[in-house]
């Protein structure tokens, strides 16, 4: 099985990431993973990218830092992919992975005020695979009184490696209820925190798009604090 990490932070844009990209990289080929994809904060969330930027340069910010991992992640045999965690209101987020481009970004000022919906379009017109994260994640900045959103969304992050057992366990229960798709995720800001979670797939991906699919599939199978199940 070739195993893939789905939720990662960086110190290039999220604020509350430790390790660089490239530490990130190294640290994931050294667990034996295929592959990562950088799930950093963005324009709503805690990233690091100055909101007083104009807003090409605010896009080209979030994606122009990963450049280096991916000549690294070529050099150590790890596929590097690059997605989103992306705040819509309410301390709620949801993690978007496809092929994400500052560009496709820089077109669409618009998702600054999009609503959850409207921009839930706005990445299935793209061809991006949308999953709900932590949606049970119990914090000061969250508001509890508000259910996660689940119509729109493909999956739904079961497994948080950060979180509680029980807000897992609600997790699990709401997806399926739903019959959305799986996911797992560590959830790490520092590459010490590697290899504890993500999802398995029997054949190697190595572009975006292979990525979806895979993930449309449901065939993946969970890596659970560090095991595959």
């Amino acid at each position: 099985m070739y195993k893939y990490e789905m939720h990662a932070h960086t110190n290039a844009v999220s604020r509350c990431g430790l390790s660089t990209p490239e530490e990130m990289v190294t640290a994931y080929a050294n667990a034996g993973y295929a592959g990562i994809v950088f799930t950093d904060h963005f324009i709503h969330g805690h990233t690091a990218v100055s909101k007083d930027l104009p807003w090409n340069e605010r896009m080209l910010a979030y994606f122009t830092p990963y450049e280096n991992a991916k000549a690294l992640g070529k050099k150590l045999g790890i596929s590097v992919f690059i997605g989103i965690e992306h705040a819509y209101g309410n301390g709620k987020e949801v993690l978007v992975y496809g092929d994400l481009t500052a560009d496709a970004f820089i077109k669409k000022p618009e998702v600054a005020t999009m609503d959850i919906y409207e921009f839930l379009d706005f990445c299935h017109q793209n061809g991006w695979f949308v999953v709900h994260a932590h949606p049970f994640r119990e914090r000061p900045y969250i508001n509890l009184d508000i259910p996660p959103v689940t119509k729109g969304v493909d999956g739904i992050e079961v497994y948080n490696h950060c979180n509680k057992p029980d807000e897992n366990a609600k997790a699990l229960e709401l997806c399926d209820q739903t019959g959305l798709i799986k996911v797992s995720g560590t959830d790490t800001h520092s590459a010490e925190l590697c290899g504890k979670a993500g999802i398995a797939f029997n054949k190697k991906i190595t572009t975006p798009k292979a990525l979806v699919k895979a993930l449309h599939s449901g065939k993946g199978r969970l890596i659970i604090n560090g095991e595959i199940v």
